[in-house]
């Protein structure tokens, strides 16, 4: 049987990231509402059953891509004024961070970008 999955562990191990991916404090508010957007996806995996492992592995590569979204912030300043969901979607669009580049051809990473489309509601967003 598949371990159970906590939604108040996943909450709590989220709410650090943002502060952990600023440079500047002026990213916290930025990295909350991506926060808020990947948190979507995490409880649409949770709805969906995934196993604790899947989930974990995931949020690994979350925590992964904020960081780069962060860093992609001060290379492309206009992004600041998309909100958390459209933010993830328009640094994809823009050909960066590095680690879209390294791994957005494996077959893994097509699944997180369709998931999190589908968990976000946006609609025609070019993965």
């Amino acid at each position: 049987m598949a371990k159970a999955v906590n939604l108040e562990k996943l909450r709590k191990d989220t709410v650090s990231w943002p502060k952990v991916w600023a440079g500047f404090d002026s990213d916290i508010p930025i990295g909350e509402e991506i926060v808020r957007a990947m948190r979507l996806f995490l409880l649409a995996m949770v709805e969906d059953k995934l196993a604790s492992a899947t989930i974990n592995r995931h949020m690994g590569n979350l925590w992964l891509l904020g960081g780069e979204i962060i860093s992609w912030l001060h290379i492309d300043p206009e992004l600041k004024d998309l909100g958390g969901e459209k933010l993830i979607f328009a640094v994809r669009r823009r050909g960066g961070p590095p680690l879209f580049q390294t791994h957005c051809d494996r077959e893994g990473a097509k699944d997180l970008r369709r998931n999190l489309q589908e968990a976000l509601s946006i609609p025609n967003a070019k993965a």
